[in-house]
């Protein structure tokens, strides 16, 4: 059996593509890089294919078959390794290419873009109305999705992700499908609605076939790097690390996902956001559901700072910043057993920075049991009948206790509630 697998026949390449192709590969670049130069062929030759961080692996780097990428991020290392060559092969011998070969950040497939007239380059073709369906294929194939758990922590997620895609159906909420009691309000200026994944900072150091992946919860913008003990610790022992910002939190994925399963047959325009790429500015007309813990979402932190609750930085608890009598203060993370946590969280629905607009904040460690509680039955019906109580206020913000088997939501159920007010 050959090492490599042979590429499939759609992915053959022009005659002028196969020239571009040489030309980079023969390139000063990839002068004394053997492992580079079969990375870049073995991508080259499956251009189109869906092929997985285990198969590129075990077939271009050599890899044993027991390869695990929840734990070994060699893979995404050599990647990024291959995308910075690519740069610089252009940035000086290959400047003049009106064709350039290129790796999407946080994705491993290869593509072609072309120079534009603006000198701009863009990618020769993007999917034009897809559907719901190959749209979300094409969502959770683009990158791997991991998580952190420990203030410093190796990287050991695992679910399929991705950012960068946008659903083309659009159709207009008719009354026989339009989600009711909050989302009724929320959903009725019919602004496109954006779901804002956060993507977490990692430090990636690598020599040889060693890497380390790591994360500092407390740090969420690369250049903060030094404010951590840690990470300083590190980087005068390793040197200086680059950055990944490629994955998302896997609660957070699944949160959107399940978001968008529900939002989209009722008709509504669901685009996901990547947390990284864009700015609360460029969002002041949409309607935005926020994922997260209100650390990593800080670019938005104006939303959260109108609620009455807050998580405390790297904390598992939230506090109510204006308690009542009889009404508990703090709510905390519970562990009933190995697998299964009761765990706080915030559901927000707030008015945006126009008046055109309006967000819904679901903050927390576990997005995906928030999530899965606003969309379903029993949720919507709690949340409207603490609004009635409220003189049907439309913005509110919620404590909602989560109970959790690892990553499946069992129940949820409210223990705060507070309508919004307008001065805070």
């Amino acid at each position: 059996m050959p090492l490599l697998s042979p590429p499939d026949p759609v992915t053959s390449a022009s005659q002028d593509e196969q020239q571009l192709f040489e030309r980079v590969l023969a390139g000063r670049a990839f002068e004394n890089t053997p492992a580079l130069r079969k990375l870049l062929s073995y991508l080259w030759e499956r251009r189109g294919q869906e092929i997985n961080e285990y198969s590129i692996a075990t077939e271009a780097l050599d890899r044993r078959p027991d390869f695990d990428p929840r734990t070994d991020a060699a893979v995404r290392v050599q990647v990024a390794r291959l995308r910075q060559r690519l740069k610089a092969f252009y940035d000086v011998e290959g400047s003049s290419e009106a064709a350039r070969i290129f790796i999407p950040h946080g994705a491993h497939e290869l593509e072609i873009v072309r120079e534009e007239p603006n000198g701009e380059f863009g990618r020769v073709s993007e999917p034009q109305n897809v559907s719901w369906w190959q749209s979300i294929a094409l969502f959770f194939r683009r990158r791997d999705v991991f998580f952190a758990i420990a203030a410093i922590a190796l990287v050991i997620g695992g679910w399929a992700a991705g950012s960068g895609w946008r659903a083309a159906h659009t159709s207009s909420i008719g009354a026989e499908n339009a989600p009711g009691g909050p989302w009724r309000e929320f959903l009725a200026n019919h602004a496109p609605l954006q779901i804002v994944v956060p993507n977490p900072v990692f430090f990636i150091w690598s020599e040889n076939t060693e890497t380390l992946m790591v994360r500092d919860p407390a740090i969420n913008n690369f250049a903060d790097m030094k404010s951590s003990t840690e990470l300083s610790r590190l980087s005068d022992r390793l040197g200086k690390p680059f950055l990944a910002q490629d994955y998302t939190v896997g609660t957070d994925t699944r949160a959107a996902f399940r978001l968008a399963q529900f939002l989209q047959p009722k008709g509504v325009q669901v685009s996901l956001a990547n947390g990284s790429d864009i700015s609360p500015e460029a969002l002041d007309h949409d309607n935005l559901i926020l994922l997260g813990t209100l650390g990593i979402l800080s670019p938005f932190h104006e939303y959260f700072d109108k609620l009455h609750f807050t998580i405390p930085d790297h904390k598992q608890y939230i506090i109510d910043t204006e308690p009542i009598r009889g009404v508990p203060v703090q709510y905390g993370t519970v562990h009933e057993s190995a697998t299964r946590t009761v765990s706080p969280g915030i559901i927000g629905f707030l008015p945006g920075r126009t008046p055109s607009s309006h967000i819904i904040v679901l903050a927390g460690y576990y997005t995906s049991s928030l999530a899965a509680y606003i969309t379903s039955p029993q949720g919507i019906a709690d949340i409207q009948n603490l609004r009635a109580k409220h003189g049907n206020c439309q913005f509110f913000g919620a404590i909602v206790l989560s109970e959790v088997d690892g990553i499946n939501p069992l129940k949820s159920k409210i223990v705060d509630f507070k309508p919004y007010e307008a001065s805070k």
